[in-house]
């Protein structure tokens, strides 16, 4: 394997940076000294911090995006219940949390943005992320609706339910603990699959009524 480039290195400082403090508290210096770049290599590179932010989208958004849709695609069995959406929103989460544990800077960064204000300045550099993001969840529904008629017209708040359960589950993960207790370990046993059925078990008990 090739070691990092100074690219690369960049990246990463800058991503680990703008998940602990926000966009807008990390200076083009902080990010340099980080990477032990120059401030020149770093705008050589990403010409200006909006471009650096930009490319983090590309590198770390995207990939996640097209995996998740592909997560995402819903088989139908509405008759059996272990074969339906069961076990496809079970997938879902435990996508999730796994690309969060690999990725936990980008995840935090992401569910940062999610949350940010409508009059940050990154909104046309992030917002179109999110909506993808979103429209992934809701066409998910849209498809489950046609075998589950009870589902139409609620699409979109079943939507933004799961992500916020899938977001509170994984900001826990990442900050490791509930009530000062270690729930990092319990994602990473064998009984993961079984917890995140659990969780959405749960979860489906409020949308079937």
């Amino acid at each position: 394997m090739n070691p990092p480039n100074s690219r690369e290195i960049i990246l990463d400082r800058a991503m680990k940076r703008f998940s602990e403090k926000g966009y807008d508290a990390v200076g083009v210096h902080e990010i340099a000294s980080a990477a032990e770049v120059k401030k020149p290599t770093l705008y050589y590179f990403f010409h200006s911090k909006e471009g650096l932010f930009r490319t983090i989208m590309e590198t770390y958004y995207e990939p996640f995006l097209e995996q998740l849709q592909s997560v995402c695609r819903y088989q139908a069995h509405p008759s059996i219940y272990e074969q339906d959406v069961l076990p496809l929103l079970t997938n879902v989460l435990r996508f999730s949390i796994q690309y969060a544990g690999q990725n936990p800077e980008f995840y935090r960064l992401m569910i940062s943005l999610i949350y940010a204000p409508p009059v940050s300045l990154l909104r046309p550099v992030y917002v179109p992320y999110r909506h993808r993001y979103e429209q992934i969840f809701v066409r998910m529904f849209e498809t489950i609706a046609q075998a589950h008629p009870n589902l139409k017209g609620k699409e979109s708040q079943i939507a933004v339910s799961l992500m916020g359960t899938i977001h509170a589950n994984i900001a826990a993960m990442i900050d490791e603990t509930i009530n000062d207790q270690p729930i990092r370990a319990e994602w990473k046993r064998e009984d993961g699959e079984k917890r995140s059925r659990e969780i959405v078990h749960q979860f489906m008990h409020g949308i079937f009524v």
